[in-house]
């Protein structure tokens, strides 16, 4: 009888460690120690079943020291709680046997004061529990496994109970009265498990009520419109726009709402991307990855019909106290933004003195446009002269005769024909036409009669012309470095013949 009673204190013992485990996090990766704790205790209560070289006090003492060492050591958390919760199992089987040798011939307080500490216990926990009936259902919900454990020990203590009334001859009146005393103890240690998770879930809300309310702040500094979402119900939970909170937008249905005052704002382009990646079904798919924050950029058209670009910054969480997911979507102007990298990327694009595509610039976009259509035809045009207006007029002339012969090329060629500066008096043009749609010589003699102009100084004058090497895409010839190569040697051909001419390269 003597070994079952300790078989089930150990699996007791054990099933108390899992619990703190639970309620408290470990700082053990394995159960190795738990089974080494437990053993050492049974050790303990067994040197109290059988030696007479101690008083039993002594070593219900020690056995009490010892759970709240191993507790304290074996998991974290404030050291108060733990060695609460420690105490409670030796207390219990103090209380057990105390109660069943009747007391072994100590006086009656010695009752009175066990009894009332586990009862001031009990008290304490149901008085800091109480009102939190909702939240205590949600996290018994969330920790199925400790009502499970709960259970098991509940039902192993009440055994150590019977076999130890077994072997000191209890009435069965006072068998009945020790089981509802385990009862009560158990109860107020499932109410201070329960409180002490409780109060861990509260600090984790009031952390992100703290970090929303500061969230809340900067975002509606800057926000055009700030919406809040209940992901599970389809509705809107909170809507501002302009700084100003309206309260008939609040409770009707969202994928209806975005609809009617977002997607009918956005440019026609980004309509069907917009519409995705901000409706419900695409934000929880995102959320279930394990992104909680995303962002689309996107543009709108203002009251002028002039469009502009704006940032929806999506914010998703989940709302511990009822179990639902909410999305906060804040809209800001990221117009100006837009601007600026437009503008640093065209200052990283573009010759500065002339404000053509630089050399990088220019045979990027070519190489880009040949890849994909492979026809085009490349002009190289290099200045006559220039050298000698710098060198016998002035540099700030030469850097006038620059910009007018830039002008005067870029008004030559369309729109969407790639003209770029490759430094000095050098200049390459890529028009996306083939001849049959371009009058090849007459557009090479234009270019020559608009560069030709005369620069005067003092008692001096230099002509600047043009010398222009021609290559024409084709099947054979279809990449840059092909087509500069022929149109450099059409250049120089042109210089050969006198200048202020052109030439059309042909492949031997």
């Amino acid at each position: 009888m003597q070994y079952i009673f300790l078989i089930l204190f150990y699996t007791n013992t054990y099933i108390f460690f899992k619990i703190m485990g639970l309620t408290l996090n470990s700082n053990i990766k394995y159960e190795i120690p738990k089974h080494i704790a437990s053993a050492v205790n049974v050790l303990l209560v067994y040197i109290l079943i059988n030696t007479t070289a101690f008083a039993s006090w002594h070593l219900y003492i020690m056995l009490l020291v010892l759970f709240v060492i191993e507790t304290v050591v074996m998991f974290d958390g404030e050291t108060v709680t733990k060695s609460i919760l420690g105490s409670f199992f030796p207390f219990n089987f103090i209380a057990i046997n105390m109660l069943v040798l009747k007391l072994c011939g100590m006086p009656g307080v010695a009752i009175f004061i066990t009894m009332s500490i586990v009862t001031f216990l009990n008290v304490f926990a149901l008085f800091r529990i109480h009102g939190k009936s909702e939240i205590v259902a949600q996290i018994f919900h969330q920790k199925q496994e400790l009502i499970i454990l709960y259970a098991i020990i509940h039902f192993c203590t009440l055994l150590c109970l019977i076999i130890s009334s077994i072997m000191f001859e209890a009435t069965i009146i006072t068998m009945v009265f020790l089981i509802c005393c385990v009862i009560i103890i158990y109860s107020g240690l499932a109410l201070l498990t329960t409180f002490n998770i409780v109060n861990g879930q509260r600090f984790i809300l009031e952390q992100q009520l703290e970090t929303m309310e500061m969230y809340k702040k900067l975002l509606i500094g800057r926000s055009l419109t700030v919406i809040e979402v209940d992901l599970n119900e389809d509705i809107i939970n909170f809507y501002m726009h302009d700084k100003l909170a309206l309260i008939e937008n609040v409770g009707i249905p969202y994928s209806q709402f975005i609809d009617d005052n977002i997607i009918s704002k956005v440019y026609s382009a980004d309509k069907i991307r917009v519409r995705e990646r901000i409706s419900i079904d695409y934000i929880m798919k995102v959320y279930d990855n394990g992104i909680d924050a995303y962002e689309v950029e996107y543009r709108v058209c203002d009251a002028n019909n002039n469009y502009s670009w704006v940032k929806c910054i999506i914010h998703t969480h989940h709302q511990l106290i009822d179990d639902r997911c909410a999305a906060v979507m804040n809209i800001i102007d990221i117009n100006s933004e837009k601007e600026r990298e437009h503008n640093l990327l065209s200052q990283a694009q573009r010759d500065t003195f002339t404000g053509l595509y630089n050399k990088p610039t220019t045979i990027k976009l070519i190489s880009h446009y040949l890849k994909n259509h492979g026809q085009g035809i490349l002009f190289i045009i290099d200045l006559d002269n220039f050298k000698n207006v710098n060198d016998q007029i002035s540099h700030s002339m030469g850097d006038i005769a620059i910009k007018e012969s830039a002008n005067k090329i870029r008004s030559a060629f369309r729109e969407n024909d790639i003209v770029g500066r490759f430094g000095g008096d050098e200049f390459i043009v890529f028009a996306k036409t083939t001849p049959e749609d371009l009058d090849l010589p007459a557009k090479c003699r234009r270019i020559n009669k608009l560069i030709d102009t005369a620069y005067r100084g003092e008692n001096i004058e230099v002509r600047i012309s043009a010398s222009i090497g021609v290559a024409i895409a084709s099947e054979d010839v279809n990449c840059y470095e092909e087509l500069f190569e022929l149109a450099d040697q059409a250049v120089y051909t042109s210089k050969k013949n006198g200048k202020n001419t052109f030439t059309v390269a042909k492949k031997d």
